[in-house]
């Protein structure tokens, strides 16, 4: 079984958190995943005006924060 990742979003006060996660082969296919989801995002336009600074954390199933992508 692939594991588990979960990729919170955080604004620097706030943590909107993953609570489904994501099956993924490994850390780097989570982080390719987060990316994409940035990409789609800044697409549709939801961080414009927003505070931040914004960023993804992603997570492993024991909560530890394995990396993190800032959203510029």
């Amino acid at each position: 079984m692939a594991p588990r990742f979960y990729l919170d979003l955080i604004d620097g006060d706030e943590t909107v958190p993953d609570e489904g996660g994501l099956e993924t082969p490994d850390l780097d296919a989570a982080t390719a995943h987060a990316q994409a989801v940035l990409r789609e995002i800044r697409l549709a336009g939801r961080l414009t005006g927003a505070l931040g600074p914004w960023e993804i954390v992603i997570r492993d199933a024991r909560g530890r924060a394995l990396r993190r992508i800032a959203v510029s």
